[in-house]
C-alpha cells in the first residue's frame, strides 16, 4: 500500500513538471508570436545615436495628415512599454480632429502639430513602493510617451514632448474621466521643409555618472 501510494505521488509530480513545462513552452511560443507581430515597435534603428535623438524634437509641421496604420503603429509602441509591475495604469488619447486640436489650444501649444497623443495615468491603478509609497504613475506614463516618440521618428515623423500646460482645462475640453490625470502631450506630424534641428549640448557624462 505504501509503495503504491509513493508511485501515485512520484506520478503526480511527474505530470506536474509535464503541465508547468507545457505552460512555460506555451509562454515562449506566445511572447515569441507577440514580438513578431509588434517587431517594428520593438527594434529601433539605433535610437540613443545623437543624430537620431536630435531628430526627436521639432516644432514646426505641414498640415499633411498622419496615417491610421502609423498612428496604430505608436500606439502599439506605446502599449508595448514597460510599466511597474505590469500595472500599465495608463491610457493614450489620440486627439486628431479638427475639433478636438481646437480644444486642446486653449491649453497647450502643440505647434499646430495635425496630431497629439494624450497620454493619462491612474494612481489608484498604479504600482505603490511599500517603503515610501512612492507611486509610479508618472514614470509610467514617460516611458509610454518615449516609446511613442521613438516610433514616431522610425516612422519618418517629427514630434515634441510637451509638458506645459493646464491639465484641468484639458480635461474639462477632452471631457477625461475621473481619476485619470494628464501627465504628457505627444505632438506628432510630418516635418515642414523649414524645419530647424536644434542638437542640444549635453552634461559631460563624467558630470552624470559615478562608477562605485
Amino acid at each position: 500500500g505504501d509503495q503504491n501510494a509513493s508511485d501515485d505521488h512520484r506520478g503526480t509530480e511527474r505530470c506536474g513538471d509535464i503541465q508547468e513545462r507545457q505552460q512555460i513552452k506555451h509562454q515562449k511560443e506566445h511572447l515569441a508570436d507577440a514580438m513578431d507581430r509588434n517587431s517594428h515597435a520593438l527594434h529601433i534603428r539605433d535610437p540613443l545615436n545623437h543624430k537620431n535623438r536630435a531628430k526627436l524634437e521639432h516644432r514646426t509641421y505641414s498640415n499633411k495628415r498622419v496615417s491610421r496604420e502609423m498612428i496604430e503603429r505608436i500606439v502599439k509602441a506605446g502599449i508595448l512599454a514597460p510599466t511597474a509591475c505590469n500595472f500599465q495604469p495608463i491610457k493614450i488619447l489620440v486627439v486628431q480632429s479638427d475639433k478636438a486640436l481646437e480644444k486642446l489650444s486653449s491649453a497647450a501649444n502643440f505647434y499646430n502639430a495635425p496630431l497629439v497623443f494624450a497620454v493619462l495615468s491612474k494612481k489608484d491603478e498604479a504600482w505603490h513602493r511599500p517603503f515610501d509609497g512612492m507611486v509610479t504613475d508618472q514614470i509610467d506614463a514617460s516611458i509610454v510617451t518615449d516609446h511613442m516618440m521613438l516610433e514616431a521618428t522610425e516612422l519618418g515623423l517629427g514630434s515634441v514632448w510637451i509638458c506645459y500646460f493646464n491639465p484641468e482645462i484639458i480635461k474639462d475640453a477632452l471631457e477625461i474621466e475621473n481619476g485619470y490625470e494628464v501627465i504628457n502631450l505627444l505632438a506628432v506630424g510630418f516635418v515642414s521643409d523649414n524645419s530647424k534641428i536644434q542638437i542640444k549640448k549635453r552634461k559631460d557624462i563624467s558630470k552624470v555618472v559615478d562608477y562605485i
